[in-house]
């Protein structure tokens, strides 16, 4: 900044000089002098398109609108229709939520560069939030029925939903045949298969995107996680040595099975130990303990014991006339609903 600032003070209409300074106040977190510097650059340069596209994506970033709309249209009169205008219109339709215009942006600016990845991506995502939207508006205006349908078992967003899915796989495929060093979009890619598997109640195969994701990322993605276990906990019936047996968190996996041996260890002790009180006779010597006679010192622990070892079974009890749900499962509608997280992802990686 120093050395830009010194340069223009030597040759006051350097406009790339301006322009340079002011991206690195988008990086140091200053916007204003950003702004300023990207309008000295274009008073002292108006044709370049380059200083008006920042200074416009600038304002998307900072959620001005109308001001990223006033110069995206100032870019388009001067015969500026590159992907990347189109596609910063498009961000700023899907900011107002008119998806229609956003998805046509999209698709004229994939048309100009047709291999663009995040472009696609983009795309989808449009067309994600129009047919959650549709099917919400839809669900919200049925009166057929006293309790109206969740969203995901909307026919219409299933069927739309499916061709998503069809369109993403095809792509992680081409990706992965053709470009096998673009792991970050498929890491995206199979996260959004996941999501949209899970809530197509395809269990299974959103386990099966989501441990693709989560072995490009080694382990690293903290949304693909949060689902996982989300399903794994909730969504798919096992039996309680198999919920001991694994988990998707890497820690988890090598807790589970050591606690739950532990477990069953004191439980099998505490059922010798009444019948042949010599079975642990060293360490209970060494210890210098005394093993209790009463049966009831016995089998309080192993209870205890044996409802820790199938507490994954108890989804809910009645005491009286009192029914206590245990964790119950938060709502589909509630757990990765993608649209503000698949948004953070977009603008996680820069696409």
């Amino acid at each position: 900044i120093n050395d830009f600032s010194k340069a223009i003070e030597l040759k006051p209409d350097f406009a790339e000089a301006y322009f340079i300074r002011g991206h690195a106040y988008v990086i140091k977190g200053e916007p204003d002098k950003a702004i300023n510097d990207f309008s000295e650059a274009i008073k002292l340069k108006p044709e370049n398109t380059i200083f008006r596209l920042k200074r416009a994506e600038l304002f998307y970033q900072l959620g001005v609108l109308q001001s990223c709309d006033e110069e995206i249209n100032a870019l388009k009169k001067s015969g500026e229709y590159r992907e990347d205008v189109l596609s910063l219109e498009g961000k700023v339709a899907l900011a107002k939520k008119d998806f229609e215009r956003a998805i046509k942006n999209f698709s004229s600016a994939r048309a100009l560069n047709p291999a663009d990845v995040p472009l696609h991506l983009w795309e989808i995502y449009a067309r994600y939030l129009k047919i959650t939207n549709e099917a919400q508006e839809a669900i919200f205006a049925s009166t057929d029925k006293k309790e109206k349908p969740c969203l995901t078992e909307h026919p219409g967003y299933q069927a739309e939903l499916t061709c998503l899915i069809n369109e993403l796989n095809n792509l992680s495929n081409f990706l992965k045949n053709n470009n096998p060093s673009e792991q970050e979009y498929l890491a995206t890619i199979y996260y959004w298969l996941g999501v949209f598997y899970y809530q197509l109640n395809d269990h299974s195969s959103a386990m099966e995107k989501l441990k693709e994701a989560l072995k490009i990322k080694n382990n690293k993605f903290r949304e693909v996680k949060d689902l996982l276990n989300h399903i794994w906990d909730y969504r798919i019936p096992h039996k309680w040595w198999r919920w001991w047996r694994w988990s998707p968190e890497p820690l988890h996996r090598l807790l589970k099975p050591f606690c739950g041996s532990i477990i069953c260890a004191v439980i099998l002790i505490l059922t010798i130990l009444p019948f042949k009180p010599d079975f642990l006779n060293w360490p209970i010597n060494f210890l210098r303990l005394t093993p209790p006679k009463e049966p009831v010192f016995y089998i309080i622990p192993i209870v205890l014991s044996l409802l820790i070892l199938f507490s994954p079974l108890l989804a809910r009890f009645r005491v009286g006339d009192y029914e206590v749900e245990l964790t119950p499962p938060p709502k589909k509608e509630d757990i990765a609903t993608a649209p503000t997280m698949m948004q953070r992802l977009l603008h996680r990686g820069n696409y």
